[in-house]
């Protein structure tokens, strides 16, 4: 009987331990995909890397490899004496990048939040043809881009350059136009109800409570400002007490 039971227990333990055992297998498979595609796509960079520290005989050999056997920084040497403006071109790609970031980022949020959020006539036409100029080659409209430039006298500079990739909106507006579809809106509905200006000072004194948990995780961090708060909110009715209670003729 004893052995029975055994036997029992031995099999529906094999049975709960398999589907956790099958469920660390498929973990560490996809882990292992994981690193190979991660490899892959560091493949490059890491190729990149290994030829800057190879002079030409090793870079244009019969077999290349990725080890380098007599690294040298002569590449770097040689493209820092050609080039002593690096510095300056470096400062010029920050701020056209800043300055695209910044451009796009306001554009299509403003411009991806109707597209999203407003019934009007035509709105899914018009964000079709949006969608659909990303098949538009930029190729074909560079004479009129530098038509444009040179009038505004904007050709050769960085603010010229900045407004030409602003423009191109198609990319990021889809991206927040997504975004904002995956947004509730409850949660613009609940913006709209709480406006801070229709609040009541005891809703107000709790708003101080709220931002010493969330910035500075201790509620100990606002007991003084919720004092003054409360102070502040029964200072009219003690006026209104002294006043009431104190002798004619004062």
């Amino acid at each position: 009987m004893s052995t029975t039971i055994r036997s029992f227990t031995r099999a529906g333990l094999r049975r709960l331990r398999w589907p956790a055992f099958k469920q660390r297998i498929g973990q560490w498979v996809l882990v292992l995909v994981m690193v190979a595609i991660t490899f892959v796509c560091l493949l490059p960079i890491v190729w990149v890397l290994s030829s800057s520290f190879k002079l030409r005989a090793e870079l244009y050999q019969a077999t290349p490899s990725l080890i380098v056997r007599d690294p040298s920084l002569e590449n770097y040497r040689f493209i820092l004496k050609e080039l002593p403006e690096i510095p300056l071109m470096f400062r010029n790609a920050l701020v056209l990048c800043t300055l695209v970031m910044i451009g796009k980022l306001i554009l299509a949020t403003l411009a991806a939040y109707p597209l999203a959020r407003m019934d009007f006539p035509g709105r899914d036409m018009l964000f079709l043809v949006f969608v659909l100029s990303i098949f538009i080659p930029h190729a074909g409209g560079l004479m009129a881009t530098y038509e444009l430039l040179n009038f505004l006298h904007l050709r050769n500079s960085i603010p010229g350059l900045a407004l030409y990739w602003i423009g191109q909106l198609t990319t990021p507006l889809f991206i927040m136009r997504q975004t904002f579809l995956g947004l509730p809106r409850e949660l613009e509905d609940a913006a709209r109800i709480d406006d801070t200006s229709k609040y009541p000072i005891g809703v107000g004194i709790a708003l101080v409570r709220g931002w010493g948990t969330t910035f500075t995780s201790q509620m100990t961090a606002t007991y003084g400002a919720e004092s003054a708060g409360y102070m502040l909110c029964i200072a009219p009715v003690q006026m209104s007490i002294t006043r009431a209670t104190a002798p004619p003729g004062r």
